[in-house]
């Protein structure tokens, strides 16, 4: 690792506690210098687990597996130490650090990250109202038919399952409320004009693009969410398609995105084995069946 890798790994090191962050998913108890608890890699009745805080360090004596806050990352989630670093870069605010650019490519990076920004913040309030529709008195049809699938809460749950309701505006309404800015949600395929039109800022011409449909996150390996699938749940209909998508941006290459990559990349490289199959539902089903190295494509090629 060369002289500026270390200083940005460090940068980072001191930008996040490692008992913070381990403590978002490992339930952490002091004792004496350590935290313990139980451990994140087996399951495990009494706690074997320890992190160190004086030496940002942990060490689960139940695998005999250790290191520092990089290191957990790349076990719990299956990354790669350049994507270890990444994802930690990012949740502490920090740019990552690219040798040889010029002020312009430098310039146009940042640009071209505010906008990635922009897109995942609309994502998220889009995907947190689908989810929420899903579970009002709206979304029963959306309920029956995860019903009659067979699909349990729990995978709904952790699959972020949604409902965009029947109606022309009901999330350009809540896009107005809360000030997004309607162009950027226009790009990214939430929001459509008629007849071709320019879309304005202000949203008078914008409705609804996913109405009436079952809704399907899909997230990139950090869980952030890229784009949704969505399966429309009306009568047989030639002018409503069984399944639309969002479109492609620079958050979203439909056919360079796995459905369900962000939880299945760990049982993948633990299992060595992945299967690939065509339909949000089919993967879904699959995970629930007990299959949890499960993707599917979301378009018809895969690079």
């Amino acid at each position: 690792m060369a002289g500026s890798d270390k200083d940005f790994v460090k940068k980072i090191k001191e930008a996040i506690d490692i008992v913070a962050y381990v403590g978002e998913t490992v339930p952490l108890r002091r004792s004496g210098k350590y935290f313990t608890g139980l451990s994140p890699f087996t399951k495990e009745k009494s706690p074997s687990f320890f992190v160190q805080p004086e030496k940002q360090t942990f060490h689960c004596y139940s695998t005999d597996q250790g290191g520092d806050l990089i290191d957990f990352v790349m076990l719990t989630k299956g990354f790669a130490f350049r994507e270890a670093l990444e994802f930690l870069a990012a949740k502490a605010n920090i740019p990552m650090e690219v040798s040889n650019r010029t002020p312009e490519q430098a310039a146009r990076d940042r640009a071209l990250d505010e906008e990635r920004k922009i897109f995942f913040k609309l994502n998220r309030f889009a995907a947190r109202f689908y989810q929420e529709t899903f579970e009002s008195s709206d979304g029963g049809i959306a309920r029956d038919y995860a019903e009659k699938r067979g699909i349990e809460r729990d995978y709904l749950l952790s699959f972020g399952i949604g409902y965009a309701p029947d109606s022309w505006t009901a999330l350009r309404d809540l896009f107005l409320k809360i000030k997004a800015p309607m162009v950027k949600s226009y790009e990214l395929g939430l929001f459509r004009t008629k007849g071709g039109e320019k879309p304005k800022e202000d949203g008078s011409n914008l409705f609804d693009t996913f109405r009436n449909r079952l809704m399907f996150p899909i997230r990139d390996v950090n869980g952030e969410v890229l784009g949704f699938g969505g399966r429309w749940l009306g009568a047989n209909n030639a002018e409503a398609p069984k399944y639309i998508n969002s479109l492609e941006s620079v958050v979203y290459e439909k056919d360079k995105t796995l459905y369900n990559l962000d939880q299945a990349r760990k049982p993948i490289r633990d299992m060595e084995t992945v299967v690939l199959v065509e339909g949000y539902m089919d993967c879904l089903s699959l995970v629930q069946a007990g299959f949890p190295n499960v993707v599917a494509n979301c378009g018809t090629a895969l690079t």
